[in-house]
């Protein structure tokens, strides 16, 4: 292995992109309202 103690830090980001698919409009209105048992899927 090479030693990158010395090597700066690089600020680095990323942009990512999803397709969901969901059968029963229930679960998108849940997805909405926040109102998913396991809380808030986007977090």
């Amino acid at each position: 292995m090479v030693d990158i103690t010395p090597k700066n830090n690089t600020l680095r980001t990323a942009i990512a992109q999803a397709v969901v698919k969901v059968s029963k409009t229930e679960t998108i209105d849940a997805i909405r309202n926040k109102t998913v048992p396991k809380g808030d899927v986007f977090e």
